[in-house]
């Protein structure tokens, strides 16, 4: 990137990155008021129907999400007090949004393999790879806060090693998936499949979900850590939303398989029915053979 370039990127960085932001913001919160209603108005369903684990995931991510988001539309305005606890908090509400996020989309993937030992081995091994990078990053990358005064801003200076490999579980977590949901449709048949079916809808949410991070997070491997300032802010807060849509998407493709497995039901139904009408059929006609009256039966 050339000086110009850089120089005209620093002077619309901070309204691009908090405007992104404040969309972040305002989607979260509302996914975060819609699950916790959802959450209290299944209280009274029976345990089977509540659906505990999506809600639980989807209002955690929201919550994470949104005070990352506000931590680090704050960092632009602190004061040099106050850089260490915003870069902090930034740092961990991150990783937190980032490791449920990595849970859950291996978890989907399980359920579409069909809860497979061996690959929920493999989940566990990549989560705690995960989890563990996110802790030392935690550590490593906000020791060394830097106040700069001519700027009036915290420069935030991020640990190779830790950034290095946190990132590649997150990239571990989507080639895992990946593989998982390319593994579940040969299993169930290919294109053969049932196109209605709800195993076909599980496989084709979770092959564009692993698809879209897997081509992110290698975006962010390759091209964003070798970036810094203005370029990254403004990666991170894009990144932040779509990770946000992408999970927020759950209750919408939770709505369309519902209803294609009810219109598949109801399909089976009428076949059934189309099946069994010829043979109540020539039941009749043999009774009526043999004297007995074509009578039906009133409830």
């Amino acid at each position: 990137m050339s000086v110009e370039n850089e120089s005209r990127l620093d002077m619309l960085s901070i309204p691009i990155t908090c405007t992104i932001l404040g969309v972040c913001l305002d989607d979260s919160l509302c996914a975060v008021v819609r699950v916790g209603r959802s959450l209290s108005e299944d209280s009274n369903l029976p345990a089977p129907q509540r659906k505990m684990f999506l809600k639980l995931t989807l209002f955690v991510f929201n919550i994470a999400l949104s005070l990352n988001s506000v931590f680090l539309i704050w960092q632009f305005f602190t004061d040099a007090s106050g850089c260490f606890p915003v870069t902090l908090s930034q740092s961990i509400t991150f990783h937190i949004f980032m490791t449920v996020f990595d849970g859950y989309m291996l978890y989907k993937s399980s359920l579409v393999l069909g809860n497979f030992l061996a690959f929920q081995i493999v989940a566990c091994l990549c989560i705690l790879y995960r989890t563990t990078w996110a802790v030392v990053d935690i550590v490593l990358s906000n020791l060394p806060v830097v106040w700069d005064p001519a700027a009036n801003m915290c420069v935030f200076l991020p640990c190779p090693l830790s950034t290095l490999n946190y990132t590649l579980g997150d990239v571990m977590a989507d080639v895992v998936s990946t593989f998982a949901t390319i593994m579940a449709f040969v299993r169930q048949g290919g294109f053969e499949m049932d196109r209605y079916g709800l195993s076909f809808q599980l496989v084709k949410e979770a092959a564009l979900r692993s698809a879209l991070c897997l081509g992110l997070d290698t975006f962010f491997l390759l091209f964003v850590y070798q970036w810094s300032g203005s370029a990254q802010n403004i990666s991170y807060a894009v990144q932040n939303l779509i990770y946000l849509k992408l999970i927020n998407l759950e209750l919408m493709w939770k709505g369309v398989r519902d209803r294609q497995h009810m219109e598949a039901t109801r399909r089976e139904s009428r076949n059934v029915k189309s099946e069994d009408t010829p043979t109540l059929t020539r039941s009749r006609i043999r009774a009526s053979e043999n004297g007995a009256p074509l009578t039906e039966s009133k409830k």
